[in-house]
């Protein structure tokens, strides 16, 4: 393994004095300023574009819009999986979108495998059926779709409101909503557009829908003006460290199984979510692989290196996804497209804590395979049989 060089004493010193970035206050939100507080298109438009993650440039706002959808429906039907969207998944956002004749839903969002509707009402009340005609539509799509997506059914409205939610739909409030948007990462070093429009979001809830107090990153915001070209010496000394990190990480991997064919492969590689995969030629002919990377929501220490790394076994295939459901040989409590084995912690402290947090990640996919991986063997042999049965 390579010497790894980390001045993170130096960095560790620069980053002391970033501010807290709480500042109860009242804010004047740009839909203060403009006069649009009240325009329920104006803030249509603005929630549209948080949740479209090739504007916004993360899919971490719509997640946060499923996970509420899904812990909700958990609650009324029993678990439904990990129906996170990805970040390389292909996503359509629309405003407005005709379903039929006279009907026009606030948004209709497309992605691999959802089909997901959502009716915003800020001051406008319902029409007599108006979500059973949504929803009809859209189960409609969802299941005459080639992909035969999973319908998702939202109602969003201010806690205040009076409208309750029939056919299908699931009821979150903005201000849920803006709590949700609240915990992730207000990216402002990297996407400060897309950070600034998301924290005003959650400040035009809290100040206009709300009427409490909202917080604003003020002294967070001086402290980037003021100190941004040495960010910036510290972005790229972490640039530099997440490369050398990465060689190891692949190094670490690609020993893993020595003695068998085994082909480790690189997946999407930026400074804010990278992975790689380990696969065979067998288990490509499903799509299955090993998968070792940092997320996109995952913490980061000095802006850019993993905390810990997540290790995972990928079911991409939807013929092995629906036979490992039916079978339950794997220990999952539901199988999906990327299933969770383990997480490992990144030790920095030294080379060989970094050393060790490798081998610990190495231990575990071993430990891991050596126990599952005659089932997902056997699996793929009936699968392959029931394909040639078909012929």
């Amino acid at each position: 393994m390579k010497e790894i060089d980390f001045n993170f004493e130096g960095m560790a010193s620069k980053l002391a004095n970033i501010p807290d970035s709480s500042v109860e206050k009242k804010v004047e939100t740009t839909a203060r300023i403009f006069g649009v507080e009240h325009k329920e298109n104006y803030i249509s438009n603005w929630l549209a574009f948080l949740i479209d993650p090739a504007r916004f440039g993360s899919a971490d706002p719509l997640n946060a819009v499923l996970n509420l959808y899904f812990s909700k429906l958990e609650l009324e039907e029993g678990g439904k999986g990990d129906n996170s969207v990805s970040e390389d998944e292909q996503v359509e956002v629309s405003r407005e979108e005709t379903l039929g004749l006279g009907q026009r839903i606030d948004f209709l969002i497309t992605t691999d495998n959802l089909l997901i509707g959502i009716e915003s009402k800020i001051h406008a009340g319902l029409h007599t059926n108006q979500l059973k005609k949504y929803m009809e539509s859209i189960k409609n799509r969802a299941e005459n779709n080639e992909e035969d997506k999973t319908s998702v059914l939202i109602l969003l409205t201010p806690e205040r409101s009076n409208e309750v939610p029939s056919d299908d739909f699931i009821h979150i409030t903005f201000e849920e909503l803006a709590g949700a948007f609240r915990e992730l990462h207000f990216d402002y070093l990297n996407n400060l557009r897309s950070a600034f429009l998301l924290e005003d979001f959650v400040n035009y809830v809290d100040e206009y829908l709300k009427g409490g107090e909202s917080s604003m990153n003020e002294d967070w915001a001086k402290f980037i003006g003021t100190n941004a070209q040495e960010l910036q010496m510290i972005y790229r000394e972490g640039q530099k460290n997440l490369e050398k990190f990465k060689d190891d990480l692949v190094s670490s991997l690609e020993n893993a199984f020595p003695e068998e064919e085994w082909g480790s492969n690189a997946g999407k590689n930026t400074p804010n979510q990278f992975y790689w995969q380990l696969n065979n030629d067998e288990w490509d002919r499903f799509n299955i692989h090993y998968e070792v990377g940092r997320g996109h929501d995952e913490s980061t220490y000095g802006f850019i290196l993993p905390e810990k790394l997540r290790l995972t076994l990928d079911i991409e295939d939807r013929q092995a996804q629906k036979h490992f459901t039916e079978t339950k040989v794997l220990p999952f409590s539901s199988i999906s497209r990327q299933n969770k084995i383990a997480d490992i912690e990144m030790d920095y402290t030294n080379e060989k804590s970094l050393r060790g947090s490798l081998d610990s990640l190495v231990e575990e996919l071993r430990k891991w395979d050596e126990q599952y991986r005659g089932m997902i063997n056997e699996a793929i042999t009936e699968m392959s049989g029931e394909n040639k049965g078909r012929q």
